[in-house]
Protein backbone atom coordinates (compact mmCIF):
# COMPACT_ATOMS: atom_id res chain seq x y z
CA UNK A 1 0.00 0.00 0.00
CA UNK A 2 1.50 3.62 -0.86
CA UNK A 3 1.47 6.37 1.24
CA UNK A 4 -0.10 9.11 -0.05
CA UNK A 5 1.79 12.60 0.87
CA UNK A 6 -1.21 15.14 2.61
CA UNK A 7 0.30 18.48 3.81
CA UNK A 8 -0.74 18.72 7.25
CA UNK A 9 -2.61 22.00 6.30
CA UNK A 10 -4.98 20.60 4.15
CA UNK A 11 -5.88 18.27 6.69
CA UNK A 12 -6.21 20.57 9.11
CA UNK A 13 -8.56 22.56 6.46
CA UNK A 14 -10.53 19.58 6.22
CA UNK A 15 -10.93 18.94 9.89
CA UNK A 16 -12.05 22.58 10.22
CA UNK A 17 -14.36 22.44 7.52
CA UNK A 18 -16.26 18.44 8.78
CA UNK A 19 -16.22 20.53 12.40
CA UNK A 20 -17.88 23.53 11.33
CA UNK A 21 -20.79 21.51 9.45
CA UNK A 22 -21.48 19.68 12.24
CA UNK A 23 -21.17 22.44 14.23
CA UNK A 24 -23.81 23.92 12.38
CA UNK A 25 -26.30 21.08 12.10
CA UNK A 26 -26.33 21.06 15.54
CA UNK A 27 -26.86 24.63 16.03
CA UNK A 28 -29.93 24.16 13.70
CA UNK A 29 -31.24 21.31 15.37
CA UNK A 30 -31.14 23.13 18.81
CA UNK A 31 -32.69 26.43 17.27
CA UNK A 32 -35.80 23.64 15.91
CA UNK A 33 -35.69 22.43 19.74
CA UNK A 34 -36.46 25.76 21.02
CA UNK A 35 -39.39 26.52 18.56
CA UNK A 36 -40.67 22.86 19.18
CA UNK A 37 -40.32 24.16 23.26
CA UNK A 38 -42.06 27.00 22.79
CA UNK A 39 -44.73 25.68 20.71
CA UNK A 40 -45.78 22.87 23.45
CA UNK A 41 -45.43 26.05 26.19
CA UNK A 42 -47.68 27.71 24.64
CA UNK A 43 -50.46 24.82 23.83
CA UNK A 44 -50.09 24.04 27.44
CA UNK A 45 -50.78 27.92 28.36
CA UNK A 46 -53.91 27.46 26.49
CA UNK A 47 -54.64 24.36 27.69
CA UNK A 48 -54.26 25.80 31.72
CA UNK A 49 -51.72 23.17 32.29
CA UNK A 50 -48.48 23.39 33.97
CA UNK A 51 -45.67 25.15 32.46
CA UNK A 52 -42.63 24.63 35.17
CA UNK A 53 -41.17 21.47 33.58
CA UNK A 54 -41.32 23.13 29.67
CA UNK A 55 -40.17 26.25 30.78
CA UNK A 56 -36.98 24.60 32.40
CA UNK A 57 -36.17 22.79 29.67
CA UNK A 58 -36.74 25.64 26.86
CA UNK A 59 -34.12 27.45 29.46
CA UNK A 60 -31.61 24.89 28.91
CA UNK A 61 -32.72 24.59 25.44
CA UNK A 62 -31.55 27.88 24.70
CA UNK A 63 -28.59 27.83 26.75
CA UNK A 64 -27.65 24.73 24.50
CA UNK A 65 -28.66 27.41 20.76
CA UNK A 66 -26.41 30.24 22.13
CA UNK A 67 -23.30 28.16 23.09
CA UNK A 68 -23.90 26.56 19.48
CA UNK A 69 -24.54 29.03 17.52
CA UNK A 70 -21.44 30.85 19.00
CA UNK A 71 -19.16 28.48 18.43
CA UNK A 72 -20.36 27.79 15.11
CA UNK A 73 -19.85 31.00 14.19
CA UNK A 74 -16.16 31.19 15.70
CA UNK A 75 -15.49 28.23 13.78
CA UNK A 76 -16.36 29.29 10.45
CA UNK A 77 -14.88 32.79 11.26
CA UNK A 78 -11.69 31.02 11.44
CA UNK A 79 -12.09 28.99 8.20
CA UNK A 80 -12.33 32.11 6.57
CA UNK A 81 -9.94 33.92 7.59
CA UNK A 82 -7.47 31.13 6.86
CA UNK A 83 -6.05 30.34 10.22
CA UNK A 84 -6.83 26.37 9.54
CA UNK A 85 -4.40 26.60 6.70
CA UNK A 86 -1.73 27.99 9.31
CA UNK A 87 -2.14 25.12 11.97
Amino acid sequence: MAFLPISLPFLSGLLFKHLSSHLDRKARGAIARCIELKQQRTGAKLAHRMTCRLTVRLMHAKRKEQALVSLSKDVKTLLQSGISRCV
